[in-house]
């Protein structure tokens, strides 16, 4: 039998981000971190455009201290090459 998802609610057919599971299931990774990840890949989906990391406080409700140290930490674990805010290579 084929089951078919039906999404009611207008709010929810904005789109959907798909995030790597061995991101969401690597016990070293910090929740945080995994977070600030599915935020990232929310904006690598949708344009390629990484919002600065103003921005990305304001979506994270992290400080921008908090937001250097998990992009350091997804930088340390691999899952982040880089990323360029403003034109400059940060964290």
């Amino acid at each position: 039998m084929e089951k078919t998802l039906v999404i009611l609610d207008p709010a929810l057919k904005s789109g959907y981000t798909n995030v790597p599971n061995v991101v969401l299931t690597t016990p070293s990774l910090s929740l945080e971190a995994k977070g600030l990840y599915i935020v990232l890949s929310m904006f690598r989906q949708k344009d390629c455009v990484i919002p600065d990391q103003q921005k990305i406080t304001e979506l994270t409700q992290y400080s921008r201290r908090m937001t250097g140290k998990l992009i350091r930490e997804l930088k340390n674990k691999g899952y982040l090459s880089s990323l360029l805010v403003d034109g400059r290579e940060r964290a």
